[in-house]
């Protein structure tokens, strides 16, 4: 595959990748070597001319090799030329895999983050568009695109602790103390518990007791599931 691989079409050659990397042990360590040789000289002159969604795969087909020239060029077209293109969902999962294969501290990912920050900043006075007129439904549409539901927003901190940005902390830990109590599923809610540990990704947020205290509050203000389990643990008792 490797031999014949530069010459397939870039979208292809980058689900390619992704397939081999999900398929862990597909190839011999030496055979991937050339093939990611093969890919850098391919996709990186391509990498402009890739949509947004072939960056998020390429990013995380890449992830597992660490820090490799083809991960950088990537990162870097997505972080330095296109960041504010991508639905927040999809940049979600590019944190991911940048975070991953180049580590937290690198400067594209420390952008990243620093995006981040802004973007939850200003995406925490959607709902204030409550007017008819058209600029307001675009300005909804546009901000309900680069929203992250709650569990997300868990996952964003659990993705990014390895970056250590104290400003990024702070404003996940202030939408989740606002939103968390009333979105966060069951799940969501296991993760952020994770998340509020020592070792976890909000374990320095500044009022994290009072996020616990919040999440908490979701059992005690008579979600279904929680009043489930309290009967059924009194059935047991």
């Amino acid at each position: 595959a490797a031999v014949g691989a530069k010459w397939w079409p870039p979208s292809d050659f980058v689900r390619l990748l992704l397939a081999l990397a999900k398929a862990k042990g597909a190839l011999d360590p030496r055979d991937r070597a050339e093939l990611l040789r093969e890919a850098a000289i391919a996709l990186t002159p391509a990498l402009g001319t890739l949509p947004s969604a072939d960056i998020v795969k390429l990013a995380l087909a890449l992830a597992a090799d660490g820090r490799t020239d083809l991960l950088e060029a990537t990162a870097t077209e997505a972080v330095n030329q296109r960041i504010s293109g991508f639905p927040a969902q999809q940049l979600l999962i590019l944190t991911q895999g940048l975070v991953q294969g180049l580590g937290g501290f690198h400067a594209l990912v420390q952008s990243l983050v620093g995006f981040w920050t802004e973007l939850l900043k200003d995406g925490s006075s959607c709902g204030a568009w409550d007017s008819d007129d058209e600029i307001s439904k675009q300005r909804k549409k546009s901000e309900q695109r680069m929203r992250l539901t709650a569990d997300q927003l868990v996952q964003l901190a659990k993705v990014t602790a390895s970056a250590g940005s104290r400003n990024l902390v702070e404003t996940l830990g202030a939408q989740l103390v606002s939103r968390g109590a009333k979105e966060l599923t069951d799940a969501g809610k296991k993760i952020l518990e994770a998340q509020l540990g020592p070792e976890g990704g909000l374990a320095q947020y500044s009022r994290r007791d009072r996020l616990r205290r919040a999440v908490l509050a979701r059992c005690s203000s008579g979600s279904r599931s929680c009043s489930r389990g309290r009967r059924r643990g009194s059935r047991s008792r």
